[in-house]
């Protein structure tokens, strides 16, 4: 593989969240010390959660814990601004001292959100940094956090970012800042196998995404290889058997791992495909982000392997998914055309959410607000470039 330019090397790697991961590990969870005595527990409020018994699994441990605990079960997939407002006010009424996300990316998102509203005044939107939002400092800092991941994909646990919709100006834009790394991550493949098969093989998508995105980039570091690397090792070759057996729990421990690795990755690295589908999903809300990314997936790469700037790492991934010897950067693809077919994501189409061509330029001018993403490419795609991966995407 080809040497990374010496400055490229240099790294700085903030503190992660302490990470608790295994098969039953929620159920460790009241040995550990936790950032507060009365948590919010923030969920979809989905009946499966119930059916499964995973509430009482975890209130079991707040109860053993001697935590005070209140649920707020009005969280959404894509994290509406509104929502994360109520949140805040709900933690405040309730005079909680700590959130426990129990849900996927999204909640983690909200989440992470809610901790920033509970403890600082005014719209949550007056904080984000890009596009329409205020910019203001985040002076308070956020309420502590533990994640409890039920699905394996944005590694948003990872991480001190939470993705917030502003449906009113069609903006999906990132609330940042150091304060937001959660405090505890655990990740219990136990918890995943309820996770429905298609939304199982979009949110292992995501997750490959964070890395091939991280991997390509122009900020590509040792640290970041290592991670990316593994995921793909962890992802490629167990998604397809957690799409055909949902209870295998072998297969979702490795795509959880794979995830998890994934989003400390992305830490490192760009996510320049990622801009564009928050310009699809900012305008249609119901498109989940791991279709979206699949439906625009093939056309970008193909673009970025034309380019050839970086061939010698499409060869490098292409063979860790499996194309030992191979010397041809396109067998990335044939590699991904692999994946996709065994899990139906290859069925996606932009025309069943509605997505019309006159959309395009919209989508491009709401992911240069996130254009921080884009220059991290390499090299950075034009919009001319853009709107031909958009077209032949299309179906």
């Amino acid at each position: 593989m080809k040497a990374l330019d010496a400055p490229k090397k240099k790294f700085m790697e903030n503190s992660l969240p302490k990470m608790l991961f295994g098969c039953g590990v929620i159920n460790d969870l009241h040995t550990y010390e936790l950032p507060g005595k009365k948590a919010m527990i923030t969920t979809t409020g989905e009946q499966f959660y119930v059916d499964c018994g995973y509430y009482d699994r975890l209130t079991k441990q707040l109860d053993l814990a001697g935590v005070e605990w209140v649920i707020f079960d009005k969280i959404r997939p894509n994290p509406l601004k509104e929502m994360i407002n109520e949140g805040g006010e709900f933690a405040r009424e309730n005079n909680v001292d700590f959130i426990i996300s129990f849900g996927g990316g999204g909640c983690h998102d909200s989440s992470k959100s809610i901790a920033v509203a509970a403890i600082n005044e005014g719209d949550i939107w007056d904080y984000i940094g890009d596009g329409t939002g205020g910019g203001k400092p985040i002076k308070n800092g956020s309420l502590p956090v533990v994640c409890i991941t039920l699905t394996a994909g944005t590694g948003s646990e990872t991480n001190a970012g939470a993705v917030i919709n502003n449906a009113e100006t069609n903006e999906k834009l990132s609330l940042k800042g150091p304060f937001l790394f959660p405090k505890y991550c655990i990740v219990d493949p136990e918890l995943m196998v309820s996770c429905p098969p298609r939304a199982s093989a979009m949110m292992g998508f995501d997750a490959m995404t964070h890395a091939f995105e991280a991997y390509f980039g122009k900020n590509a570091d040792y640290m970041s290889d290592m991670y990316n690397e593994a995921s793909i090792k962890h992802i490629y070759p167990w998604l397809p058997k957690v799409f055909a057996e949902p209870s295998n729990l072998e297969a979702r421990e490795h795509v959880a791992m794979g995830a998890h690795l994934a989003g400390r990755g992305m830490i490192h690295g760009s996510l320049g495909m990622h801009a564009m589908e928050h310009g699809m999903s900012g305008y249609y809300i119901k498109l989940p982000h791991g279709l979206g990314l699949a439906m625009i997936f093939r056309e970008y790469y193909k673009k970025l392997i034309e380019h050839g700037m970086t061939n010698d790492r499409f060869i490098q991934m292409a063979q860790i998914m499996g194309k030992d010897g191979t010397d041809d950067p396109f067998d990335f693809l044939v590699a991904m055309d692999e994946l996709m077919a065994a899990t139906g994501l290859d069925t996606a189409k932009m025309s069943d959410f509605g997505i019309t061509e006159d959309d395009f330029p919209k989508f491009i001018e709401k992911a240069h607000l996130m254009e921080r993403l884009m220059v991290q490419e390499q090299p950075m795609l034009t919009d001319e470039e853009w709107m031909d991966i958009l077209k032949k995407s299309y179906k």
